[in-house]
């Protein structure tokens, strides 16, 4: 498997088709359809193959891990993610995991679970984003344990199929978490720190490379190929929040980041 590091891991959110109302505040983390669509075609140029991450933790259990993956996943279970990205993952032929936020299931505007299903049904790996997505760094051991078992539970339930992936809900990380996730049976999560995934033994806190609404073209081709500049460049700009988070703690980063994105789009209106 060590043939495969370095190895890029995309985080994705929602697209759109222009015709939903974003908040101002989720505005940076969705893209447009035609803009994903353009990715999917950059990534298959470059000979890169969008993957399931389980597919990476045990190679052959879903078929040979072709050459060059690239794992594709998207976290919070938004409805677009079966009505837009879906099908134009199976168009490209590529596969991906979706981290779904299980409390938020069958609540606009997130996936029902017929929609989690028909992904499913796909070969789309359905992973756990935790019960409600609350920040964990504010949770205790027992609240982060209730968060991500009662999530893989219920995913299991509903699906009739492990789940083995998991991801952590916001920006606001806590160590605790990956021995939590670990006791309870994940084999794997994926974390909020930028960078390339280079140690195929670290599978409990698998960084990721985020994809936003403003990522250039030339910078996600740059990175999707692990073009180290621009992932130093995103590392260093995460430190700068992670610095703002510390200092603010996470009731008032939160506040300052919604004020200063509700601002900006006042201005776009």
């Amino acid at each position: 498997m060590s043939r495969l590091f370095p190895l890029p891991v995309l985080m994705y959110h929602d697209l759109s088709d222009g015709r939903d109302r974003v908040a101002d505040e989720h505005r940076p983390y969705v893209l447009s359809v035609a803009a994903f669509r353009e990715q999917m075609r950059v990534l298959a140029e470059a000979g890169l193959h969008g993957t399931r991450l389980d597919e990476i933790l045990e190679p052959g259990s879903s078929g040979p891990v072709r050459d060059h993956p690239c794992v594709l996943t998207f976290d919070d279970g938004h409805a677009s993610n079966c009505t837009l990205a879906l099908p134009l993952l199976v168009e490209a032929g590529f596969r991906a995991t979706f981290f779904v936020t299980t409390g938020w299931i069958g609540r606009a505007p997130y996936m029902s679970w017929g929609q989690i299903r028909a992904l499913a049904a796909a070969c789309m790996e359905i992973g756990s984003h935790s019960m409600t997505h609350r920040p964990p760094a504010t949770l205790t051991s027992s609240e982060l344990h209730d968060e991500m078992a009662d999530s893989r539970k219920l995913l299991e339930d509903h699906l009739g199929r492990a789940v083995v992936t998991a991801s952590s809900p916001t920006g606001f990380f806590n160590p605790r978490l990956a021995p939590v996730v670990r006791d309870i049976g994940y084999r794997a999560l994926c974390v909020g720190r930028v960078a390339l995934w280079t140690d195929p033994a670290d599978r409990f806190g698998i960084p990721r490379l985020p994809v936003k609404r403003r990522t250039p073209p030339a910078d996600f081709r740059r990175m999707v190929l692990g073009d180290r500049w621009v992932v130093t460049r995103l590392r260093g700009a995460q430190m700068v929040r992670n610095g703002l988070k510390m200092a603010l703690g996470v009731d008032r980063y939160t506040r300052l980041r919604q004020g200063l994105l509700s601002f900006a789009g006042r201005r776009r209106r």
